[in-house]
């Protein structure tokens, strides 16, 4: 299978010379798998990450190939119409379930995952901060603390997990793995509220990432390649998880300015990978 595998790239490799375009494999691909690059003076270059796995170089070659002739065919990515031949909004639920099979949700379910444990670990905080303040409430002043906390270094860590700091021309690092140490007179509750305070900012950078993958997910470029990646990872799964986007690309793909891409596809299909 590795023998087909590396004859079949080879093959995709020299069609995309066919196609103006360079294929390089022993770049980072500016920390992505691949990425497809162009610009106006005719540059063309596919960069596949030389961390990828063996069996994911051709999915990936793919998914850059068909940003490739999505470009040709929509230089701004604005909609699928051009592709599909029909209206976006008919298209999109089936394509992100085709974009959930090639992805397996990874990365959003990791991202759930960490918002989760950080929702508990908030929780636990809360409970140290209601031993001794029974009436807190996280979306209320701490005024107690508020007052506290004037006149103490740690509120530094109010805004920063690890902070450096000048005092007296001598450089001080404050950080919340050594809170303990740092501040021993600090209440207990106290410390407990800039654990909590910490971890709401972690939160919020999570919850920041699942939204940025939702709308990078959704961009019609995305939607696309991944939908192409996906036929050649599992075609009868793609028809059977869109049947109407699957039909409609099928029968677009005998149209003239769909030559390209339909050339690329014949390589893959010609073998079992």
């Amino acid at each position: 299978m590795a023998d087909t595998r590396n004859r079949t790239f080879s093959r995709l490799v020299e069609y995309c010379k066919q196609c103006g375009i360079e294929v390089k494999t022993s770049t980072k691909a500016r920390g992505h798998q691949g990425v497809f690059l162009h610009n106006n003076a005719d540059l063309r270059r596919i960069d596949i990450s030389r961390n990828l796995p063996p069996e994911k170089v051709i999915p990936v070659v793919t998914h850059e190939f068909t940003h490739f002739f999505h470009h040709n065919l929509d230089p701004q990515f604005e909609n699928l119409e051009k592709i599909f031949g029909v209206k976006d909004e008919v298209l999109l639920e089936e394509l992100a379930a085709v974009t959930g099979f090639v992805t397996g949700n990874t990365a959003e379910l990791a991202a759930r995952e960490e918002i989760k444990s950080i929702k508990l670990k908030i929780k636990e905080q809360e409970c140290l901060i209601k031993l001794k303040y029974p009436e807190f409430k996280r979306s209320a002043n701490f005024s107690e603390f508020e007052r506290y906390i004037k006149n103490s270094a740690a509120k530094y860590l109010l805004k920063y997990d690890r902070v450096k700091v000048i005092s007296n021309r001598k450089q001080v690092v404050y950080s919340l793995d050594t809170i303990q140490q740092d501040f021993p007179d600090m209440p207990d509750a106290y410390r407990a509220y800039i654990n909590l305070r910490s971890l709401q900012r972690k939160q919020g950078r999570y919850s920041r990432k699942l939204n940025g993958l939702k709308k990078y997910y959704s961009k019609p470029a995305e939607l696309f390649a991944r939908f192409v990646e996906g036929l050649v990872i599992d075609r009868e799964r793609v028809a059977e998880l869109a049947p109407e986007t699957y039909a409609a690309f099928i029968e677009r793909l005998e149209f003239k300015a769909f030559k390209r891409i339909k050339d690329f596809l014949d390589i893959v299909w010609s073998v079992d990978l």
